[in-house]
């Protein structure tokens, strides 16, 4: 399966956009609605650094925490993670570029790490939505490895420019093909 059209094979690139603190700063949203979570269901209130709260960070907190509570938390988070979007913040520069790489007619690709429910809840709230060709989830892919699918997908990957904020996952990109010339570290 290969997503580009025969007009993206004339303009040769297809630009790839990670969201979560790439394309949007989702931390606060998310470590709120985890905090709330972790408040409704064990009654406790955690204290959270200013990076982004994850679930093994949930589990190193509260190590003792049963397996269903655990799983309450999640659900409960994600449904409350909803009321958090005036929290998260479009970086208005990447957004520009996303826009005017699809206007261009260049392939743009969501790739992202976020369950399909909360990254449409943020595109949507920001309007990203449409400047996307498609949209790819942790859904679409197996063992959290977005840039083994991306591989699979557009196989090689010269045409590829994308566009990521962490470390780690930049240094994944690398060792799944990209070159570090095809990555645009984004911060802010």
């Amino acid at each position: 399966m290969n997503v580009l059209t025969q007009k993206s094979k004339r303009n040769q690139f297809v630009f790839v956009f990670d969201l979560d603190n790439t394309l949007v700063k989702t931390n606060q949203a998310n470590n709120n609605a985890y905090k709330e979570a972790v408040r409704t269901i064990t009654g406790k209130d955690i204290s959270m650094n200013m990076g982004r709260f994850t679930r093994s960070e949930l589990r190193a907190y509260l190590p003792d925490l049963p397996m269903v509570d655990y799983d309450a938390i999640i659900t409960l988070k994600e449904e409350l993670y909803v009321k958090q979007l005036h929290k998260t913040k479009l970086n208005k520069q990447l957004c520009k570029i996303l826009t005017l790489t699809r206007a261009g007619g260049n392939e743009t690709i969501l790739l992202t790490e976020c369950s399909k429910t909360r990254a449409k809840q943020v595109c949507d709230y920001h309007s990203l939505t449409p400047f996307f060709s498609v949209m790819f989830f942790k859904e679409d892919y197996e063992d959290d490895n977005k840039y083994g699918f991306l591989k699979k997908i557009l196989h090689p990957l010269s045409s590829v420019v994308l566009f990521e904020n962490e470390d780690s996952e930049i240094k994944r990109a690398i060792r799944h093909g990209l070159h570090q010339s095809q990555i645009i570290t984004i911060k802010f």
